[in-house]
């Protein structure tokens, strides 16, 4: 029987589609692994050197996201900065935590944003579908 965790992860994995990509915070490698889904990036599957240690760099640069000290997106990245570098990188699907969802309700209404899966007992995020322009 899965946790409420997993249970969530397992869930998105349901909703997104096989070969979709999203955009999730730094922490999202466990939702990357029990949604097998790809996500943006992650801050625990670092490639080692390379042309992939440079996109992966862009990557995290784009989302404001440092794995040192800041795992969840840019503190000032607003709903249509995050949904630009969704569509960069061909997502459709976002992860937010819940207090970004509250702040930014008006916005993420006037932008479209379908939702998906809101938070459980254990996980404090929601996901969305953005419009694709």
């Amino acid at each position: 029987e899965p946790t409420s965790e997993e249970a969530w992860y397992l869930a998105a994995g349901e909703i997104v589609p096989a070969g979709d990509i999203i955009t999730a915070p730094g922490n999202s490698d466990s939702l990357r692994l029990y949604s097998q889904r790809a996500t943006i990036v992650d801050c625990k599957n670092v490639p080692y050197g390379g042309q992939a240690w440079e996109d992966w760099k862009s990557r995290t640069a784009d989302l404001g996201i440092d794995c040192k000290n800041q795992f969840t997106y840019g503190p000032d990245m607003t709903p249509e900065e995050l949904a630009a570098v969704a569509k960069k990188y061909s997502s459709r699907f976002v992860v937010v935590e819940s207090d970004f969802s509250k702040e930014f309700a008006s916005e993420i209404a006037a932008e479209g944003w379908d939702l998906k899966l809101g938070p459980n007992d254990i996980i404090g995020w929601n996901l969305y579908e953005i419009p694709q322009a």
